[in-house]
């Protein structure tokens, strides 16, 4: 009796465990890929980040910042690193509106 007990609970924990992984269509659940989690958006390239080194002048203290170059707001700089240290993206010595008094390491 025990035995046969047993054997009910089992199979029926194996079954809902089966059904468990299925939608409610019966099919598996999709492989979750990049887009899936984010929300199937498409993965932006790290090539498409560029960003350049600005320099310009706070409150007297001459500075080099990174900055995106599509939307111009101040990033790390160590996504900077190995770019040249020149200021042909945004030329002039004035505050980047995004800049908010302090570098991002």
């Amino acid at each position: 009796m025990i035995k046969s007990l047993f054997l009910l609970l089992a199979s029926l924990a194996i079954a809902g465990c089966t059904t468990a992984n299925t939608d409610r269509a019966g099919k598996p659940p999709a492989v979750l890929t990049k887009q899936n989690v984010m929300g199937n958006m498409p993965a932006r390239p790290l090539s498409l980040y560029d960003v350049a080194w600005d320099n310009f002048n706070h409150r007297g203290t001459v500075m080099w910042n990174c900055r995106e170059i599509l939307s111009g707001d101040i990033v790390s700089n160590s996504l900077c690193h190995g770019k040249p240290r020149n200021d042909l993206q945004w030329p002039g010595m004035g505050v980047p509106p995004s800049y908010r008094g302090a570098q991002i390491e």
